[in-house]
């Protein structure tokens, strides 16, 4: 994935590494990621530690990230979050992002970020909206592009019933009003979202139609799914950035390859620097 290569090298370049905490080290898959990992970052290593123990270390400052969730339930490893962590000032809603770069065959061969893939089941119109700005945040973080935010549905400018869409169409109005300057070609089923061709075909007249690159799922169901199936089924490589806590404490799912553990890591790090 290019933004990870990209900002491998970043890291690689600083004088004092962001130090990064894995307390599931004895998983095979997260030792392979440490192996890869500690010519780019300073890794601190536990074995078998719990979530809780994990949060209180970088709560006091003794790593600058954590990353973690291979072994442990997202359930376990949010508590610890939100308990002892906290969240960033400002901010009312935690999230989960996946950065998703399609395979180069693919008609939308650009890479592109999901939400909430990881963390709120049924976000209301304000948690919509809360997940599209955290979500544009972390991708200028990343990306020279600016953010261009699409609410996915199974219906395009309303040419069909579906279902929240009356908490999408609040969730769009809500975000013009909050923040006026992140661009939103509104509610699009995910082919006019991402593929110029069909978003005008679909009526979609905003001069960005079929750019978008924040898509903001309706619940967590479809944005879970969509992100694993690009994944899984698609070959797009992928990697998860969780979002909202006062410091970089980034989930994994586990079935999370070597690979999307390494590529969480340098996320994580790269946040560290951003602080």
């Amino acid at each position: 994935m290019e933004f990870i290569r990209a900002l491998s090298e970043r890291l690689r370049s600083i004088r004092a590494r962001p130090r990064v905490l894995f307390w599931e080290a004895d998983d095979p898959r997260m030792h392979e990621a440490i192996e890869r990992l500690a010519e780019i970052v300073e890794p601190i290593v536990l074995n078998g530690a719990a979530c809780a123990d994990a949060a209180r270390l970088l709560h006091d400052g003794r790593a600058d990230a954590a990353v973690g969730g291979a072994i442990a339930s997202s359930a376990e490893f949010f508590r610890a979050g939100l308990k002892i962590v906290g969240l960033r000032d400002g901010c009312k809603t935690v999230s989960t992002a996946g950065i998703v770069q399609p395979r180069t065959e693919s008609a939308a061969n650009r890479p592109m970020i999901f939400a909430d893939v990881g963390t709120v089941p049924e976000p209301s119109a304000e948690q919509l909206v809360d997940i599209a700005e955290s979500t544009a945040r972390t991708w200028r973080s990343l990306s020279d592009e600016e953010p261009v935010v699409a609410f996915l549905s199974s219906s395009t400018k309303g040419s069909a019933h579906a279902p929240r869409s009356g908490v999408i169409a609040d969730a769009i109005q809500l975000l013009a009003k909050r923040a006026p300057n992140i661009p939103s070609v509104g509610e699009v089923q995910f082919d006019a979202a991402v593929v110029p061709a069909i978003a005008r075909r679909k009526g979609v007249t905003s001069d960005r139609a079929g750019c978008a690159n924040v898509l903001v799922f309706p619940d967590l169901n479809s944005a879970n799914l969509g992100y694993k199936i690009a994944e899984h089924a698609g070959g797009a490589e992928v990697a998860a950035v969780t979002q909202g806590f006062a410091r970089p404490w980034f989930d994994l799912s586990r079935g999370s390859s070597a690979q999307a553990i390494f590529a969480t890591a340098i996320l994580a790090a790269h946040a560290a620097l951003e602080r």
